[in-house]
């Protein structure tokens, strides 16, 4: 007897206790096993295996070849067969009209091994495409040759390897019959929407030989709004074939319509939205509403969805609830080459084939499965230097850890360093090498093989893992344990299958390494993560057989439901078409499976019982498939701020008392510079002088290390020039000459010979002239000054100064002796930009020189004011013919400094002057302002505050600590400090 269960398209299968005529055995899809059997359990209680069994297709045929033999035939997985369609194409490949030329593409593989698959679930042999070739005309008639040729040469491949090729279905198909499958009891099929002409055939002879067969089929819609001919088209469809195959055997069909639905009405809800990231803060908010607003709800009877979720939503998604506090776990299965045991495998020829570049050496490493003890280290070295490539790897380390550092000032921590750096770098680099060199050696691919197992031993794999499984034991975590085991058994059946199938077929190393990388993919863990009152997070078919009192669409616009890609199968829709047309069905066209996805569709939107929410971004349009189920619901704008949940509340960056003393000290000592960052941004001072966190820099000679040169050189010539009797007595070409050689003395004392390339020589040479011609102007500017430089490098050490503790380094300090007074000027050489500004220094920044000026002065010390003396060549824009005189004359105009200077002493017109009374106005804003700081930083204040003052000034923009801040870098979210005149900060300075 035939049976077939209409249900609603929000049900789809009885959930009732009964169990007619025991045995019963449930036949579900094979991704929804796991659910029916947690449901029988719940429905029928402990004791439902005693008459009652869940099982798939795959299930059933082990059951059959149990009893009428064929359980032991070895078959091939899918790893096994993508090696086999390889050698298969490789022995057809020259014949080919269409899909010759591809080289065995590992990408092409998987097409192939797709396409045959969907002819065997067809029915479709080699000899019909080879017929129905003959029949075509034009690319159809030459693909069909081709794929004829291709599936041939796999069967025969298949042949030659295992004692019986047939696929599973078929054999099942074959031997069902005279099985005892069926001779008593019911078979319940649910969950499904349609069957392929396997699975019908596998039917077929279960109603030949009177087996009671039951079909839990949705073709009754939810509600009078459901478009029934385009979401109810596959299951009904079914039904017709079903009662087809009925009627060919005389089986008598009967017919079970469902009941009312008794569901409450559900409650609908629509929402646009700008962008994923408010999508996703939305669902976040619904869930928490939901959940605090009824406590009988867990989060087990939410489910959030997208079409496509692992692109673009998942990790913006988890993110966010996460952030939220939202419990939650993804429902998918995990990508097996993320493992960490994949990751090195799969990395190691990267580098191979890569150039060693640094992202692929790193990922390689931190799998911690490599031996190496100081990655941190060698990580770190390797951003110093700028490593990659074989050769640089291969040779031995000898550069300082710091960077560009003097010979004279390597430290003994310098050297330990540079030890365990070349130690981990021996423990990464010899083995890869080795791998390298057997894997150029080998010429097969069992030779390959071979090689990567020698690798894999010499790195002590095996016992890492044992290991580390045996660590996770002793915290717990078994599934890690078991996963780890797991993982080294794939890679070790992998090895095996490549050995065993391929075995003499010549192969090089980068191709192996692709193809393996191919092979590991098709691995599954059978591991179950635990879900326990959680929300799920997946895509739509995660939901479809599974229930929901309450779900949550994100994504749902025309475009995504139902997915308008079209199909990157090797056959066209016009040509699944021409094949349909001739006899030759395949159930993976275009318009079959749009009406699966209207299904699916339909199904999902039918599954809450309580309240069903979409969201879809406002510069699409909404599915019509939702728009059908939520009719004329009023649709919200989401006005959710991007980025609002990952803000900080600026209320909770304080740091506790005990931690300031643990960070700072117990006496707070500052540097001038120190000042400035901390007003420049409290988070970012925390950052950089509280934890002490730091930014990896290349060595290279950038601004930071081209700054540190012109200082040298300017200190030496300017000490040199001043025991010749200064610089308004020696000539300019001394004073060139003299910058030379310090140039170059810079490079033999800073510089070890080992990292003086080539390159490296090139462009050191290029900023020689650059550094000469800026030591020239600066002397000619002291020339003409009645200033004379007295003090190089001076040191600022403990000096008490607005109630902080004041140290730091004067880049130089001038005097000028009037009478039997001494004035001071505090000299700063800016190799960027940098100009003097009041403004700036009324919100405490730019105050460096002014801090060490004061600090400086006082009694029969005067401050005569500070100099920014511009350290740097410029390139600029002239009109094409400018004399030398017209260039020279904007040159200078562009290196001019900057400062300010008592008016008394005041001798150039571009700094600003200042009177004996304002000076003192501005000691005394600048202690002010560094009692300000002292004050916030010992109350622990780390708030992200960076400011606004002009496009030029933004702190944000090259900030190290971007990404751990958590600011959104918008104008808006900053402080925005007003420009004042030179007039308007005087008079708020006061008296």
């Amino acid at each position: 007897m035939l049976k077939i269960i209409r249900t609603k398209l929000s049900d789809g299968r009885i959930r009732d206790s009964s169990v007619p005529n025991p045995p019963l055995l449930i036949m579900v899809p094979e991704q929804y096993s796991h659910e029916a059997e947690r449901e029988l359990a719940e429905n029928l209680g402990d004791g439902a295996s005693r008459f009652a069994e869940v099982l798939t297709f795959t299930r059933l045929a082990s059951r059959v070849f149990v009893e009428c033999g064929g359980l032991n035939l070895p078959a091939p997985d899918k790893p096994a067969k993508i090696l086999i369609m390889r050698l298969a194409y490789g022995a057809v490949a020259e014949r080919l009209k269409v899909y010759g030329g591809q080289n065995a593409k590992t990408e092409f593989l998987i097409k192939l091994l797709e396409i045959r698959e969907e002819f065997v679930t067809c029915k479709i042999t080699p000899d019909s495409l080879w017929d129905t070739a003959e029949l075509s005309v034009g690319t159809l008639k030459d693909k069909l040759y081709d794929l004829a040729m291709i599936c041939g040469a796999y069967d025969a491949e298949l042949s030659r390897r295992y004692e019986d090729s047939r696929d599973k279905l078929t054999r099942l198909a074959e031997l069902i019959g005279s099985s005892a499958i069926g001779d008593r009891g019911i078979m319940r099929f649910e969950g499904f929407s349609d069957f392929t002409k396997q699975q019908l055939d596998i039917i077929s002879e279960l109603l030949k030989k009177g087996a009671d067969l039951a079909f839990v089929l949705a073709t009754e819609p939810a509600s009078e709004t459901d478009y029934d001919d385009e979401i109810l088209s596959i299951p009904r469809a079914t039904e017709r074939a079903l009662a087809e195959i009925a009627g060919r055997f005389g089986v008598d069909v009967e017919y079970e319509n469902p009941e009312e639905n008794s569901n409450t009405e559900v409650e609908y809800s629509l929402y646009s939205a700008a962008d994923i990231a408010s999508e996703c803060e939305m669902a976040a908010s619904l869930v928490t509403k939901w959940l605090s607003e009824d406590e009988t709800l867990s989060p087990t009877d939410i489910a959030v969805v997208a079409p496509g979720f692992s692109g673009a939503y998942e990790a913006v998604c988890g993110s966010v609830f996460g952030k939220r506090g939202v419990p939650f776990y993804l429902s998918r299965k995990d990508d097996i080459l993320q493992k960490a045991v994949m990751t090195l495998v799969t990395e190691a020829f990267g580098i191979l084939s890569g150039g060693w570049r640094y992202e692929q050496i790193f990922r390689y490493v931190k799998t911690n499965l490599t031996g190496v003890e100081y990655a941190d280290e060698l990580e770190n070295y390797v951003l110093v230097w700028n490593i990659k490539g074989v050769r640089r790897w291969s040779e031995p380390w000898q550069m300082n850890p710091r960077g560009y550092i003097a010979e004279s000032e390597y430290t003994d921590a310098d050297i330990a360093r540079l030890e365990r750096v070349e130690t981990s770098r021996k423990s990464v680099a010899e083995p890869l090498i080795r791998l390298r060199e057997r894997g150029k050696a080998a010429k097969s691919a069992k030779e390959q093989a071979f090689a990567l197992y020698q690798y894999l031993d010499e790195i002590a794999l095996a016992d890492r893992l044992e290991k580390k499984a045996e660590s996770f034991i002793l915290c717990g975590e078994e599934k890690l344990a078991a996963e780890y085991a797991q993982l080294w058994e794939v890679v070790i059946t992998a090895l095996e299958t490549v050995f065993d199938v391929l075995g003499d077929t010549p192969m090089e190393q980068e191709e192996f390494g692709k193809l393996f990388t191919l092979l590991l993919a098709q691995y599954d863990l059978g591991t179950i993560p635990a879900a326990l009152n959680r929300v799920r997070l997946g895509d739509l078919e995660s939901v479809r057989e599974t229930p929901a009192s309450r779900l949550i669409i994100m994504g749902a616009s025309d475009t995504a439901m139902p997915d308008s890609e079209p199909s990157r199968s090797l056959l066209s829709a016009d040509e699944r078409k021409a094949l349909a047309g001739a006899g030759l069905e395949i159930e993976g066209d275009f318009e079959t499976n749009l009406r699966r996805e209207y299904y699916l569709i339909g199904r999902v939107l039918a599954k809450p019982r309580e309240a069903l929410a979409a969201m879809y971004l406002s510069g699409e349009r909404i599915s019509w498939l939702v728009k059908a189920v939520l009719g004329d619901t009023e649709e919200t704008e989401i006005t959710v701020k991007p980025g609002a949940a990952v803000r900080r509340n600026p209320d909770a960056v304080r740091v506790s008392p005990a931690s300031v003393t643990e960070l700072y000290g117990e006496w707070l000592t500052l540097t001038a510079s120190r000042v400035e960052d901390f007003n420049s941004c409290k988070f970012m001072y925390f950052m950089k002088f509280g934890m002490k966190a730091k930014a990896r820099k290349t060595a290279e000679l950038d601004a930071p290390e081209f700054g540190t040169l012109v200082h040298y050189v300017l200190e030496n010539v300017t000490r040199e020039v001043n025991e010749l009797g200064g610089f308004a007595v020696v000539e300019q070409n001394k004073i060139k000459s003299l910058a030379g050689a310090y140039v170059s003395r810079y490079a033999e004392e800073r510089i070890r010979k080992s990292v003086q390339t080539g390159r490296f020589l090139y462009l050191f040479e290029r900023l020689r002239d650059s550094v000469i011609n800026m030591t020239a102007y600066i002397a000619e500017e002291l020339a003409n000054s009645n200033f004379v430089p007295s003090d190089f490098e001076r040191e600022v050490k403990d000096v008490q100064f607005g109630g902080v503790t004041i140290s730091g380094v004067i880049d130089r300090v001038d005097a000028l002796n009037l009478g039997d007074t001494l004035y001071l000027r505090v000299a700063d050489y800016k190799t960027g930009s940098k100009k003097f500004a009041l403004s700036e220094v009324y919100y405490g920044l730019g105050m460096q020189m002014l801090i060490y000026l004061f600090a400086l002065t006082g009694g029969d010390v005067k401050p005569a004011g500070v100099h920014y003396t511009p350290a740097r060549d410029v390139l600029m824009s002239m009109p094409r013919g400018s004399s030398d005189e017209a260039i020279e004359k904007k040159r200078r105009s562009a290196l001019k400094g900057s400062g300010i200077i008592l008016d008394e002493l005041l001798r150039e017109s571009e700094v600003k002057a200042a009177s004996l009374e304002q000076m003192g106005k501005l000691a005394k804003l600048v202690e002010i302002r560094l009692g300000e700081v002292g004050e916030a930083i010992r109350s622990g204040n780390a708030e992200p505050d960076p400011f606004t003052l002009k496009a030029s000034r933004d702190p944000c923009e090259y900030c190290d600590y971007g990404s751990v801040c958590g600011l959104i870098r918008n104008p808006e979210d900053k402080r925005k400090l007003a420009t004042l005149s030179d007039a308007e900060f005087w008079a708020a300075c006061g008296d």
